[in-house]
Order: C-alpha cells, then structure tokens, then sequence
C-alpha cells in the first residue's frame, strides 16, 4: 500500500468499513453506503446516471479498508499571456513597454506557468489599481484631442445605455422590459393574457455566445410554461445573464 505517509499524518483518512469511514467524516453511513453501491452497479454495467464512461469505473471492492480524502470546492484558471512590469506596462519582445498598453490579472500574470485559485482576485485588484493610475496619468506623447471631439460609451453617436426599444405597434397584453445582463442591456417583449406569459422576444442582447446566450436557450420556454418568472430557476454558468433576463421580463409585466 502505497500513500503510508500522507496516511500517517492525516491527509488521507483509512477505516476498515464503509460505516468506519463516514463516520470519520461525519456523514450518514447509509447515504455513503448506497451512493457506492450506486457506482459499483454502474460500474458492473456500464451505465452511469451522470454520463460517466464506462472505462473510467472501477468497482470498489466489498471490503476495506477503506480509504478518503477531505475536499473542497475550489476554483481555478489559466495564467498566460504577454509579460508586464511592476508598473502594469506590457512588453514585447525586447522587454521594452508598449506605450499605453497595461494589463491586470491573469493576462499577463506574475504565476503565467502555475494554476491559481480564487481566479486571480488579488491580482484584479492589485494590477487593475496600478494599471488604471498609470493608463489615465498624462503621457507626454499624448496627443490634443481638439474641442469637438466627445468621447461616449459605445459606438456611434449614442450609447446603447441611451436606447430603448421600439415600442409602436405594441397590442393589447404586450409590453417591453430592459434590465442589465453581463455584457450589457437585455430588451424583451412580452405577451400576456390574463395573468400569464404567452411568449417573449428577446429583441436586443450582447452576452458571451454560447455562455450567457445559454440562458436565451431555455429560459423563455421555462418563464412561458410557469407563465410566470416566480420560481424559474436560473442557468447554471450563466447567472448574470439569467437574471437580466427575467428582470427584463419583469420590468415588461410591470407596465401592464
């Protein structure tokens, strides 16, 4: 048996049974015993209920000992990217700064060949404070904007944050709503009869394809079979987006 140290100092839990085990680890020992009941079945046959593949199981045998390790959840993120300097500046190849340009967090972080948990927060925090104190200091290689020049969020004239949707040729029991997802205004048109949703349009979204669109994805079908927002749970991965969704459909309703 190999692991004899990490089982000597505690990182690894042994017991000689099953009930032993949970015991250890204050669980209920008849919801341990069947959930590895429930996997060696699924091992012996091949099917999992959570789509694990056949070959990856291995039944665990019918007597100990036992062994377990204490987890928790954790989450990680990839670290890469161009390199930086004390001061935020990216630099290329010669390691010299690319004027204006700065970065914060895992672009250009200081663990670029490690795994980091917490997703890089300190480094968000301590790079963004210097990389937006150096970006907005005065360059002496600025250039003079003139006085008719003006600067707005988004593109064009006017900013998306200014717009509303189009509300003639609403009928009776329709109504628009706005509410804010990840990437920026969420605009839906509702139809209701009586006190029930019938259908909703998502007339203008800019969340991540294919990570906050999964919400557009089964959302509408579920607020439209309630006919309601109470109680539709949101999209696992795609939180913000879900909830500017339904605020959006709840901004609707509450014009009606």
């Amino acid at each position: 048996m190999g692991c004899v140290k990490e089982i000597a100092s505690g990182k690894i839990t042994e017991a000689a049974s099953i009930a032993e085990l949970a015991q250890k680890f204050s669980l209920d020992p008849a919801t341990l015993q069947a959930t590895i009941d429930l996997y060696n079945t699924s091992a012996a046959s091949g099917v999992d209920a959570f789509g694990r593949q056949a070959k990856s199981m291995t039944a665990l045998a019918a007597t100990g000992p036992y062994y377990g390790i204490e987890m928790w959840p954790s989450i990680l993120n990839t670290q890469g990217g161009p390199e930086r300097t004390a001061k935020a500046e990216i630099v290329d190849v010669n390691d010299k700064p690319i004027a204006h340009l700065y970065s914060a967090g895992e672009f250009g972080g200081v663990c670029a060949n490690l795994y980091q948990g917490g997703s890089n927060i300190a480094e968000c925090l301590v790079f963004g404070n210097i990389a937006g104190t150096n970006a907005a200091a005065t360059k002496e290689d600025a250039f003079d904007a003139g006085e008719g020049l003006a600067y707005k969020p988004g593109c064009g004239d006017q900013s998306v944050l200014d717009q509303a949707p189009d509300e003639t040729g609403l009928k009776s029991g329709q109504a628009t709503g706005i509410a804010l997802g990840l990437g920026g205004p969420i605009w839906v048109k509702t139809t209701t009869e009586g006190a029930k949703i019938t259908n909703i349009e998502i007339l203008h979204q800019t969340e991540t394809e294919g990570v906050g669109t999964a919400a557009f994805d089964l959302l509408p079908q579920a607020v439209i079979a309630a006919g309601t927002t109470e109680g539709v749970d949101i999209v696992t991965g795609a939180t913000i987006s879900s909830n500017g969704f339904l605020n959006a459909v709840k901004d609707a309703q509450s014009k009606l």
